[in-house]
């Protein structure tokens, strides 16, 4: 019976940097989820509803072609940033429609 080949160096190099990169995925992958269930579960619903408002707003001038001079919002918060962009979305849509 022949005794088996070894595995090559290049291809143990490429299991252990495929091996980093998973872990490193999935650490930012957790920290991601963490962030987003801990901030959805302590940041209050008028909060969220005020930044749709604003996000809202914001989107409709600028739909409409209107200068707002602002950058949107950003926070370490993803719950606010994404309900700022919603409302963002949806008042451009309503204001490119009102547009047309």
């Amino acid at each position: 019976m022949a005794s088996p080949k070894p595995i090559p160096s290049y291809t143990r190099i490429g299991m252990r940097v495929t091996a980093v990169l998973l872990v490193v995925l999935g650490v930012f992958l957790a920290r991601n989820c963490s962030r987003s269930v801990y901030y959805g579960l302590t940041t209050p619903e008028n909060e969220l509803d005020s930044l749709f408002q604003r996000g809202y707003e914001e989107g409709l001038r600028q739909g409409r072609g209107e200068s707002t001079g602002g950058s949107g919002y950003e926070s370490g918060n993803p719950g606010l940033e994404n309900a700022y962009q919603k409302g963002f979305r949806k008042g451009w849509d309503e204001g490119r429609s009102n547009r047309q």
